[in-house]
């Protein structure tokens, strides 16, 4: 399943700002993205969810964190989002 964009920027936004949802992520970081998105995220999904949290958390650029993620067709959307 294709993950949308906004999909990723909610659950960034959700887990970095909302207490209890961090508290949950810092505990069990797949349940709680894939509770947050409501979807059933394939690895390669949750793990660029997981990377985008944790770098917000420590207080990087949205441009930071799309850069650890690593490029794919659908991360280079999210880039090209903050890029303009």
């Amino acid at each position: 399943m294709a993950m949308d964009i906004n999909v990723i920027k909610d659950a960034i936004i959700k887990l970095t700002k909302d207490e209890e949802a961090r508290k949950a992520f810092q505990a069990d970081p797949v349940k709680e993205v894939e509770r947050v998105t409501g979807l059933d995220l394939n690895d390669e999904e949750i793990n660029a969810v997981i990377n985008g949290v944790k770098a917000k958390l420590e207080g990087g650029e949205m441009n930071d964190i799309l850069a650890k993620i690593g490029s794919s067709p659908l991360f280079d959307k999210i880039t090209s989002m903050f890029n303009k």
